[in-house]
């Protein structure tokens, strides 16, 4: 007898304890292999709903100090707690002496807050300056304007910069049109009764996040927009707001405690995770999110969450002590540790430990099992082992290594037989590894566990 173990990823179900899946059978088609995981790490998914390791990172530069920040729009910042410096693509320059703190760039300079006072440092001229009152260039007016007040976060939407105010987050306060240095505190804000986590824009829509929820306001200028606020247990640590994929265009991404959430351009609210409770063990805090690839990532204290757009699922990285991300030049860069790196080819030579487990099955036929063989067609860079796991905890395990890409390719299975219910796990601590099927040949005997 043979059954197709994998053949397509349905994502993620790992909130029963493995002693308890045991004891489950899951509905499944053996001539399918469309299956959810009951564990996973460091896989993702390709288009056809096939998994691969995830790329490696590598090191792009080497601080001296722990980065705990990154920042990019025209130019590259990143921030270690004591200084603010610029990365050019090949070379560091300390551009904000003894300045750290969040960071926004606009069309003409880009600028870090402290707690107290902003400072700039225009694109032409890369030198560092305190962000004062500016010249009114309008018609003479009563109006008293300040200087850009100390932000938590800011952005650019439209022709005005914006920013959440650092002294009270529950204001998101605006700039003169085109005048980044013109704040009339009085009267250009948004008010929320909610402390603001954090806020971004995509073209037409602004989001504010919050603990109970998200404000999304639509329109041309935020002195006259549409708002609309929707209850939601949103994270903080988790908001994305940019470019997905050219299938997906520009949307604002976050994640809430019962699934991951999109608002869209036109300031619809989406959970777009349905069975996003099957997911368990989630972090207790997250540094930050981004897009890669056409997948949502957010990276926490001990787990990356990753959605597929494309392929709907959900699936668990580890974090890699990711704690800032940015897109630069079109690239996509992470702080870890010391370094600034971006994600490498899918040619890895990393120890990247990848792991997945099948769920537990009789694979269609009752009674003891004797696997002869697998099939298996993807590859196997350096080195994988395949584990066979019963419902009473016997097991055995084969290594494959360095088969590369095969179709087919047959692994001979130990001697020995297992009882009614099994489980396959696939574990690679190096080089690549992907998985387009797996197949399994046995013959099923007496029940007898």
């Amino acid at each position: 007898m043979d059954a197709i173990l994998f053949r397509k990823c349905l994502g993620l179900n790992d909130t029963r304890a493995v002693s308890s899946q045991r004891m489950i059978t899951e509905p499944r088609d053996p001539e399918a292999g469309n299956v959810e995981f009951i564990d996973c790490l460091n896989v993702t998914t390709t288009p056809d709903g096939c998994v691969e390791k995830i790329p490696p990172l590598v090191t792009a530069l080497t601080h001296t100090a722990p980065i705990i920040n990154i920042s990019a729009g025209k130019r590259l910042l990143f921030t270690d707690g004591v200084d603010t410096s610029e990365w050019s693509g090949t070379a560091v320059t300390k551009r904000f002496p003894l300045v750290s703190g969040p960071m926004v760039h606009t069309p003409i300079d880009c600028r870090v807050s402290t707690a107290t006072q902003v400072f700039k440092s225009p694109h032409a001229a890369p030198t560092m300056a305190e962000a004062v009152v500016g010249t009114n260039p309008g018609p003479v007016t009563s109006t008293s304007f300040s200087k850009m007040p100390a932000f938590d976060s800011a952005f650019v939407y439209n022709s005005r910069l914006c920013s959440v105010n650092h002294a009270d987050p529950r204001f998101l306060q605006y700039s003169r049109p085109f005048a980044y240095d013109l704040w009339n505190l009085g009267d250009d804000f948004v008010p929320h009764m909610l402390l603001v986590l954090q806020a971004g824009q995509i073209p037409g829509c602004v989001v504010a996040l919050h603990a109970g929820g998200v404000s999304v306001y639509t329109g041309g200028d935020l002195s006259d927009v549409a708002r609309k606020f929707y209850p939601c247990p949103a994270i903080n640590g988790t908001l994305y707001s940019g470019f997905i994929s050219e299938a997906d265009g520009h949307a604002h991404v976050f994640l809430g405690s019962d699934g991951v959430y999109v608002v869209d351009a036109s300031g619809k609210l989406s959970n777009i995770t349905p069975t996003f409770r099957k997911v368990s063990g989630l972090n207790t805090s997250y540094t930050c999110a981004t897009a890669v690839g056409g997948k949502y990532l957010a990276f926490g204290s001990s787990i990356c969450v990753e959605y597929d757009f494309e392929t709907k699922t959900v699936l668990k990285r580890s974090s890699q002590a990711v704690k800032g991300a940015a897109v630069w030049n079109g690239t996509n860069y992470f702080a870890t540790g010391s370094t600034v790196s971006s994600y490498g080819s899918t040619i890895d030579t990393s120890s990247i430990t990848t792991s997945i487990t099948l769920p537990f099955s009789d694979l269609g036929a009752v009674g003891t099992k004797s696997l002869s063989c697998f099939y298996f067609t993807g590859e196997i860079g350096e080195c994988a082992t395949f584990t066979v796991t019963d419902s009473k905890g016997d097991s055995w395990s084969v290594q494959e290594d360095g088969i590369g890409a095969v179709t087919e390719y047959r692994i001979k299975a130990p001697r020995g037989d297992l009882g009614n219910r099994v489980s396959v796990k696939v574990e690679s601590t190096s080089g690549t590894f992907r998985m387009e099927e797996l197949r399994a040949v046995f013959m099923s005997g007496k029940r007898t566990r």
